[in-house]
């Protein structure tokens, strides 16, 4: 929550000192949807926030805001080199297609094998991600064959790291990034 109220506060600033764009999408008066890009110098766009309420989805929202967006960034002749981190639940192969024809290369987050996933990344509803994601890891290579596998660790897991090591190399990954979870407290023997 703190987080979430610092970053509110640091967008009205980047705002105010034009380094931060809003594009919103509204029905009826109520946001719907939301792009929240960075510009980090002239040459830079950082594409922080891409969100369309749940009960909008699937009506073609976000590809009229990615149009929007494009429009934005070729107006103002920003270069546009693009990457997306992922949980991979909501990819299907429409979704990835649109990532490799638009050159938006993907970094999946995903923590690890079924045990570990599990564990990090339970879905809203409670259920498990490991399915939604483990699915899509073949679609994912094929189309970004040097997308990159990061996984948070955190106390609870930090013993699964050579597992989740080898559960990625076995799907395929070339790229792993394991990386421990900074905002936890973690024990003396943990570390």
């Amino acid at each position: 929550k703190e987080d979430t109220l610092r970053r509110i506060s640091n967008l009205k600033e980047y705002i105010r000192d034009k380094s931060a764009v809003l594009l919103g999408a509204y029905e009826k008066r109520v946001l719907v949807g939301i792009i929240w890009i960075y510009l980090k110098s002239n040459s830079i766009v950082h594409l922080n926030s891409f969100v369309i309420d749940n009960n909008y989805r699937g009506q073609g929202i976000g590809k009229l805001m990615w149009a929007e967006l494009e429009r934005y960034i070729k107006e103002n002749n920003y270069p546009i080199d693009l990457g997306i981190t992922t949980n991979g639940t909501l990819l299907n192969a429409e979704r990835i297609d649109f990532l490799k024809n638009n050159e938006i290369i993907p970094l999946l987050s995903i923590d690890g094998d079924r045990k570990t996933q599990e564990y990090n990344r339970p879905c809203r509803n409670g259920k498990g991600s490991f399915d939604l994601v483990y699915n899509n890891i073949p679609k994912i290579l094929e189309a970004f064959p040097d997308t990159t596998f990061r996984a948070t660790i955190n106390q609870e897991t930090c013993n699964k790291v050579f597992d989740s090591y080898l559960f990625a190399t076995k799907m395929g990954f070339k790229n792993i990034f394991l990386c421990p979870n900074a905002r936890e407290e973690w024990s003396e023997e943990n570390i």
